[in-house]
Parts: structure tokens; C-alpha cells; sequence
């Protein structure tokens, strides 16, 4: 990305970028960046319809500023959808009026946020970052199916999936297994061809069961020596085998943790990701009281001061749930200065994978056996990021923490009906002090508990005779 401003906003501050969107990646960095009720501002195209019987609509070219109310993310292709209430004014659109911005690479607008959260700012350097771009492209290749893939710091992109169907091999006569072998190898050489850019990346991984590796790099070799295509030809040597149980994208996961491909992208993200997933699994496996997933106990294990390392996924920050972005980033605040933490992108792998287990984890510098004991809190206090909120610390009406507004959701009445509290609860109603306060006992209640005390006082009575 391109960023077309003098400085990145402050954290904690209002500001404004204005940004060029170079590679596919960016898309992935905007998609985290925009939330609900920021302002984007660009050039747009909108279709104006004519006067009279006859008229005809035209594609008008103008400017146009929208208050964000949700953003669409799609793999392939890559693009990106942000569609808002229109907020300026021009003698085609009105305010109020639905618009949907398609950024795409080359596109250039404003993002104005009111409060750059730290996260914010860390993305947008990361995404500004020269020597963030792709670093290895993977062709996971089994009889029938492979997978071209490109793979940076915070993607895992599918540039093509092909398929065909291979007859099994018969102990007599032809069963055309061959033949159909040598169709799918060639269709899967032209998709590296048109898709893999040999000359801008660092390795091209070819991994697969037994001898299919071998057997394809062999056939794309020849197939660009006979047609010409020298950007293969001359970077041959950037290509790396490797063992993979099978040809589906999943499979990339077991190529990055081999150690001869840990050698070759050894300082990417990806890489990164894959061994400190793998640390995790492991320990798991070998002394769980020192590995723990899931808010609730990774938010312990913070209060008692053991994470050595800390694993989350950037999806936790896209909520549209304020409490719930306040609450991961002060478990990553509460870690920083004590713990490695890493931030999974949600578009790799290793990213899915931890999203399987709630998207957070944590491993522990020492045992934690009693992290489930009701004495927990006596120990280490009371639980504070993430706690449900008292009557004392309720919000007031229209707190930017309490009660974050519903933006283009209709009408003012159904945005009061559906709220969302601090404890990430849906209400029902304006917020007041009340909500939190505890439900006083109803009359049936008192009368259960009336009666518990007269059969007590009976029988302390007969007892007394007796």
C-alpha cells in the first residue's frame, strides 16, 4: 500500500490517510482497517437515470463521502465492498442516500477514523511495509487435484484449483491412466505459468505424495523449455520439493513445518505463524496445564501473570462489538512488555486453524492446574478485562464505550430495541443503571421462603416437647 499522506495517525487520535491500494494483500489490510462508522471518501461512479419517457441513464463520474455501516471481504477475486450512507451533497446524490465503494488494486480514497486504536496504526505500517510482499508460491499437486497458491505475511491466496479425473492403472490392457495424467500435469503447468511470477518471489514450493513432485516439476520444466517461457526457465533453481500428504490447501500447513522449507522462508510471516502454532499443539499435547485457548481462561492466565506467549487471530479486532475490541486489545497491552505475541492473519492457515479454537490461546511460563478453582479470584483478584459491569461503572446514554450505535440500521426505535452491552450480552432498551443492578425477588419467592422457615420453627417446636 501506498500511503499518500505525510504521517500515520496517532494512536488514540482522530485522523485521516489517503491511500493507493498497489497488491491484493492491501485489500486484506483495508478489510481490517475499515470498521462500522468510519468515513471513506473517493471517486465513484453512479448511475443517474434521465428525464423523461425516453431518457436514458448515465454513468456519472463525482466524488462522494459515505459513514461506513458494513464492509464485504471476497477471496476471489480479491475485492472489497464498503457500503455506507452517503454524507456530502452534490446535485445527484442527497445525503442519507446508500452507496457501496468497489476497491479494488489501483483504487485511491480517504479513511477518517474518530480513535485510531493501536491495532490500527500496527496495520497500517505493516501494510505500508516495502518488504511485506509475496514471498513463496506453493503448488500442493496429488493425481486429480492441485492447488497454485501464493503465500505472504498475511495471506494464503488460491490463485487456481485444478481438477481431473485419473483413471486407475489396470494389470492388463490400457487404461488411459497415463494419458490422463500427462492432460492434468499440462493444465496444471499453464496455471503456473499465467499465475506464478517466478521473478519477484523467493522459492516456488512443488509438494505432493510419494514421487508426484518429482514427476510434475520434470513435465513443467519441459513444457517451458519447448514453449519459451523463460521467467521459468531462468529461476528454476527457486524451485523446492517437499512432501505433502495430499493436494488440498490444507496441506500447506505440513509443507511450512518441514525443515528444509523452514530454511527457505525462514524470516516470513507464515513461517512465523506455523511454528508458534506448532509450539502450542505441542505443548498441548505433552503438559496442558501450561497451554489454554479461549477468552476466559486465556484472561486468567494474564491476571496471574504466566503467558509467555500469546497467539490471537486479527478477525478478533474486526467486531463490530466495541467492548469486545477493547477487551482483546487490553489482553494484548496487559502482554506486550512480558510475552511474545503473535497476531495470526485469519486469511492463512495457521490463521484458520486457531480460529477452530475460539481464535486466542496462550502458553504459560509455568503450570497452571487450579486455573478452574472457584478460589481462583481470591488469589489473583477479580476478573478486569472483559468483567460485566456493575450499577457503579454503568454508562451513560450515548458513551462511546457503552453503547456503540448501530449505524444505517433503520430507524432510531429499532437501534434502541437492540443494543449490545459490555459483556457482550444483546439488550433490550436504552442503557441505564438499572440494567445492571440485580432483579429484586418476586412474591413467589418471598413465599417459598416463608414457608421454609415456619416448617423449621414446627419442627424446632416438636423437637423441644419430645
Amino acid at each position: 500500500m501506498h500511503l499518500l499522506t505525510r504521517r500515520i495517525p496517532q494512536a488514540g487520535k482522530d485522523g485521516e490517510i489517503h491511500f493507493h491500494v498497489t497488491t491484493e494483500e492491501d485489500i486484506w489490510h483495508l478489510y481490517n482497517l475499515i470498521q462500522v462508522g468510519d468515513s471513506v471518501r473517493g471517486s465513484a461512479f453512479r448511475k443517474i437515470a434521465g428525464q423523461g419517457t425516453r431518457a436514458t441513464s448515465n454513468r456519472i463520474p463525482m466524488r462522494l463521502e459515505i459513514d461506513v455501516t458494513e464492509v464485504q471481504w471476497t477471496a476471489e477475486p480479491c475485492s472489497l465492498r464498503v457500503m455506507g450512507l452517503v454524507t456530502s451533497h452534490n446535485e445527484h446524490v442527497h445525503r442519507g442516500q446508500h452507496h457501496t465503494f468497489e476497491i479494488a488494486v489501483d483504487s485511491k480514497l480517504h479513511l477518517y477514523k474518530k480513535v485510531w486504536e493501536a491495532q490500527d496504526t500496527q496495520r497500517l505500517q505493516m501494510a505500508t511495509d516495502p518488504t511485506s510482499g509475496a514471498t513463496l508460491a506453493a503448488i500442493v499437486i496429488e493425481p486429480g487435484l492441485a492447488h497454485v497458491c501464493i503465500v505472504t505475511n498475511q495471506m494464503t491466496t488460491v490463485k487456481a484449483k485444478v481438477e481431473l479425473s485419473i483413471p486407475k492403472k489396470r494389470p492388463s490392457g490400457p487404461s488411459g491412466h497415463d494419458g490422463a495424467l500427462a492432460r492434468f500435469f499440462a493444465r496444471v503447468a499453464e496455471a503456473v505459468h499465467t499465475h506464478v511470477a517466478f521473478t519477484d518471489l523467493r522459492a516456488v514450493l512443488i509438494a505432493g505424495p510419494g514421487f508426484v513432485p518429482r514427476d510434475f516439476q520434470t513435465v513443467l520444466l519441459a513444457t517451458a523449455e519447448e514453449r519459451g517461457w523463460k521467467d521459468i526457465t531462468e529461476h528454476k533453481a527457486k524451485i523446492a520439493l517437499a512432501h505433502a500428504a495430499s493436494g488440498q490447501k490444507y496441506a500447506l500447513t505440513q509443507v511450512l513445518q518441514t525443515q528444509e522449507v523452514r530454511s527457505i522462508v525462514s524470516n516470513t510471516g507464515a513461517a512465523t505463524e506455523t511454528r508458534a502454532l506448532e509450539e502450542f499443539f505441542e505443548m498441548l499435547n505433552t503438559d496442558p496445564d501450561r497451554a489454554f485457548y479461549g477468552f476466559d481462561h486465556v484472561e486468567r492466565c494474564v491476571r496471574a501473570g504466566g503467558v509467555s506467549t500469546l497467539l490471537l487471530t486479527d478477525s478478533l479486532f474486526k467486531s463490530n462489538v466495541l467492548a469486545d475490541r477493547i477487551k482483546y486489545t487490553a489482553i494484548v497491552n496487559s502482554c506486550q512488555a512480558s510475552a511474545k505475541v503473535f497476531t495470526f492473519s485469519a486469511a492463512n492457515v495457521t490463521g484458520e486453524q486457531l480460529e477452530m479454537l475460539t481464535g486466542i490461546a496462550c502458553l504459560c511460563k509455568f503450570a497452571m492446574p487450579h486455573i478452574d478453582d472457584d478460589d481462583f479470584d481470591t488469589m489473583y483478584g477479580p476478573q478486569i478485562i472483559g468483567a460485566p459491569v456493575t450499577a457503579k461503572d454503568a454508562p451513560e446514554d450515548g458513551d462511546a464505550v457503552g453503547r456503540q450505535r448501530n449505524r444505517g440500521s433503520g430507524d432510531e426505535e429499532e437501534e434502541e430495541d437492540d443494543d449490545v452491552g459490555l459483556d457482550g450480552n444483546r439488550r433490550h432498551g436504552k442503557h441505564h443503571a438499572s440494567d445492571y443492578a440485580e432483579e429484586p425477588e418476586g412474591q413467589d419467592v418471598q413465599k417459598d421462603k416463608k414457608d421454609k422457615k415456619d416448617k423449621k420453627e414446627k419442627k424446632d417446636k416438636k423437637q423441644h416437647r419430645e
